[in-house]
């Protein structure tokens, strides 16, 4: 197995939210492995601007990575760190972890490795509170009725931030190949949950390494 020799670490922040549709992924660029006999070293970031947002936490607060830590003939193997609100997702296990890449192919097997323990920290943040009230209005005729009128304000609320990760493996298969010009990396959240608020924050992430020709 191959293992990681000293590059420049290559870092990129996902600014945008990820869609079924159009994935859009941060993507670190180096050479095959299987091509050079070893893997660079890279850090690829998915900074979740979103959820930070939503809750009113500082920027950098949910921000997962990946590396590519190993790549032979017989397994791709990648670390990742996660950090979430959600409990059921900080560990990749509980996710819907598949691996895409070019030329086509698709590989929805993972196999998770060594698991981080989770730890939990609380961070300062804030929610939005919603109100409604009634205010009667008339126009110039005389006429009145009754609005209704929305409003909305932030309050503090603290956040509990989980950070997991472990290790993610695949199979070879022939994916990765001195003809592999690039994977990616999926995570999708096998259940928003209904109605709620983080449902709209957690979709997918996704990581993309391109192989130099």
């Amino acid at each position: 197995m191959t293992t990681p020799r000293p590059l420049t670490v290559l870092t990129i922040l996902a600014l945008g939210t990820l869609t079924a549709g159009c994935v859009h992924a941060p993507t670190a660029t180096m050479a095959n492995p299987l091509s050079s006999g070893a893997v660079s070293e890279n850090d690829i970031r998915y900074a979740d601007r979103n959820s930070e947002a939503q809750l009113g936490v500082p920027t950098g607060t949910f921000e997962h990575h990946a590396t590519l830590v190993s790549a032979d003939d017989h397994e791709l193997c990648f670390k990742v760190t996660l950090q979430t609100a959600r409990k059921d997702l900080a560990q990749p296990k509980n996710w819907r972890v598949f691996l895409r890449g070019k030329p086509d192919f698709e590989d929805m097997s993972p196999k998770f490795k060594e698991s981080a323990r989770v730890t939990e920290e609380t961070v300062a943040g804030s929610t939005t509170l919603s109100s409604q009230s009634k205010q009667q209005v008339c126009d110039n005729t005389g006429y009145c009725y009754e609005k209704t009128i929305t409003s909305s304000r932030r309050v503090p609320q603290d956040v509990k931030v989980l950070s997991g990760g472990g290790t993610v493996c695949f199979a070879n298969q022939g994916h990765l190949n001195k003809a592999t010009e690039e994977f990616t990396l999926h995570f999708d959240d096998p259940s928003p949950p209904a109605g709620s608020m983080f449902g709209a924050l957690i979709g997918r992430v996704a990581f993309r390494w391109k192989f130099n020709p």
